[in-house]
């Protein structure tokens, strides 16, 4: 199920982009950025940064807010993982 592999590459893998996740998964992008929803609307996931805009010297400064952001496993998401007989 691909809800299941996300889960286990953002737990296992460095992925630094929707991009990156959906050639990992070889899969397409908006299919990826579907299921990242549903995964943080299920409780799964947490965003815990949603961009900054503090420094105008940085490349990113031009970034509109919450534009850019991190995902990462929640306690539920991990609880999920933990639960799986067999994650790959």
């Amino acid at each position: 199920m691909l809800l299941d592999k996300i889960l286990v590459a953002l737990k296992t893998r460095r992925i630094l982009s929707y991009k990156d996740l959906a050639q990992n998964l070889k899969v397409d992008q908006t299919l990826i950025k579907a299921a990242i929803n549903q995964l943080d609307h299920m409780g799964y996931l947490q965003k815990v940064n949603t961009g900054c805009n503090m420094c105008k010297e940085c490349s990113k400064s031009n970034i509109k807010i919450n534009e850019m952001h991190v995902w990462v496993l929640s306690k539920e998401g991990k609880d999920y993982l933990k639960g799986m007989k067999n994650p790959s």
